[in-house]
């Protein structure tokens, strides 16, 4: 829905992964954030971890002017209780909301730790970050975006805060879940394509350790690795610019994206289709 917002204070919230992510963002600048390893208990702690955020710095819920909510992909039941969450926040105090990526926050997040690598890199160069959540069995939630370093720079500095957002990070693959070493056998034809393409493996990268250490051995200092948990800030920063481009989601129409069905519902949809028909 095209229907541009004037952001004040933003609520950012992400359940994809172990780590129940919150905060509040004003124009850019994260007021209060709350991170913690609640995996299973999304559902139990997110709204009290929402109040005492709100209660911390005196605003009623109805003072907001927005929501943003990291939809996936990640954790089935995870993405479930923070879209729900946002969905009922938003339905309830008429506010509108925005759909952020889970990765693409993972990815900002990556970017924003690595500064120092960022720093290190040559002038012209290009680095290609490739967000991860484990998806087991060898697989990854993944996407990826790539940014120059004075961009990148700018952007996780907070300098001129919408425009860097808008340019700093910009996605080259959609969002999906993929067998780890197809990633890898692209990072080398990337690697090898071009001299200054430099890598970033950021998020849940303890589960594929041996094949980015393979990787690293074999492009020496263009391969980088970044362990981080999605910080809700990026969550709010790119909800707040979604928002002022009046890119919102009806909070009817919020849906959480898994970029793959689960084997219970892929049962359910062949069972309901195999009810509709004909008999």
């Amino acid at each position: 829905m095209e229907h541009t917002v004037e952001t004040g204070k933003i609520l950012a919230m992400d359940t994809s992964t172990k780590t129940l992510a919150c905060a509040i963002v004003e124009k850019g600048q994260v007021i209060q954030a709350s991170h913690s390893a609640a995996e299973r208990n999304h559902a139990l702690k997110l709204i009290p971890i929402v109040q005492e955020l709100l209660a911390l710095e005196n605003i009623a819920s109805k003072d907001l002017d927005g929501i943003a909510v990291g939809i996936g992909p990640g954790s089935y039941t995870g993405v479930r209780v923070g879209v729900t969450a946002a969905k009922t926040l938003a339905w309830t105090l008429d506010k509108p909301v925005a759909a952020v990526s889970s990765l693409y926050a993972l990815a900002l997040t990556g970017a924003a730790q690595a500064e120092s690598v960022i720093q290190d890199l040559p002038e012209h160069a290009k680095l290609i970050v490739y967000p991860m959540m484990d998806a087991r069995r060898g697989q990854v939630y993944t996407g990826s975006f790539a940014g120059g370093r004075e961009k990148l720079l700018r952007l996780i500095r907070h300098q001129d805060e919408l425009a860097a957002l808008e340019e700093g990070l910009i996605r080259q693959r959609e969002d999906e879940i993929i067998l780890f070493e197809k990633i890898v056998m692209q990072a080398a034809d990337q690697l090898q394509a071009e001299s200054d393409v430099h890598i970033l493996f950021a998020g849940e990268t303890s589960p594929q350790q041996e094949a980015i250490e393979a990787i690293q051995a074999a492009h020496a200092d263009r391969v980088h690795l970044m362990p981080c948990e999605i910080h809700a800030g990026w969550i709010g920063r790119a909800g707040e610019l979604l928002l002022r481009q009046g890119k919102t989601t009806p909070a009817h129409q919020l849906e959480p994206n898994y970029a793959q069905l689960t084997e219970a519902e892929t049962k359910l949809k062949a069972r309901e289709q195999a009810a509709s028909e004909p008999s």
